[in-house]
């Protein structure tokens, strides 16, 4: 399965967590560590590789929720061949081939990236509040919608769609689905970031240092 997603900006979440119980199913809340390595390979693509710690929370109340009791606990190992696609109409969606694995000893894997000439790249944090949404295609009946909070870049809608095909027509009955759920979600299509959550963090941590 290919996941094809797309985010963008909030400026107003209590907005957007109304239009959101209107048409889709809540789902869970939970806060994500992340933390990226990076293998540079001369004459080659560069390889990320990401560990997740994820704590999933006992709560539905959208605005305070770090102290609430956490459920489940786990790390993960990921994986992903991440690729921008321009659409006929300049639109970027994001498709990626994903490989994830639940690991029990992040510390181990970590040294064993480091060993491996996998450099620390970047750390991002994210309190995520999920939701399905039902959507009529051909091969796909549902969407997740998460509103994170990422800082310090602030507030984003993702919507992501699990696709087992990535042609042309496939993608672009995928890509217009995802914007008719950025347009229902209360938001405008010039909200969506084309960007990768590394390079906004790489943009914002040169802005700080000067």
């Amino acid at each position: 399965m290919f996941e094809v997603e797309l985010k963008a900006h909030v400026a107003n979440r209590a907005d957007v967590i109304k239009k959101l119980n209107s048409f889709a199913r809540f789902d869970r809340i939970i806060i994500k560590d992340d933390i990226y390595f990076k293998l540079e390979r001369l004459g080659k693509e560069r390889v990320t590789a990401r560990i997740r710690t994820e704590e999933h929370r006992a709560t539905e109340d959208f605005f305070n929720f770090t102290e609430q009791k956490i459920i489940e606990k786990k790390t993960f190992l990921n994986y992903k061949k991440k690729e921008r696609r321009t659409e006929s109409d300049g639109s970027t969606i994001e498709v990626n081939d994903e490989y994830e694995t639940e690991i029990s000893d992040a510390e181990c894997v970590k040294e064993l990236l480091l060993a491996s000439g996998f450099e620390n790249h970047f750390c991002k944090h994210k309190d995520s509040f999920g939701w399905y949404a039902e959507c009529q295609g051909e091969f796909f009946s549902s969407a997740h919608l998460e509103l994170c909070a990422v800082p310090p870049l602030g507030d984003f809608l993702e919507i992501e769609i699990l696709s087992p095909r990535q042609d042309e027509e496939a993608l672009r009955e995928i890509n217009s689905t995802l914007k008719s759920f950025v347009v229902k979600s209360g938001l405008e299509l010039r909200d969506i970031e084309e960007k990768y959550y590394s390079e906004l963090l790489e943009c914002a941590q040169i802005e700080k240092g000067n």
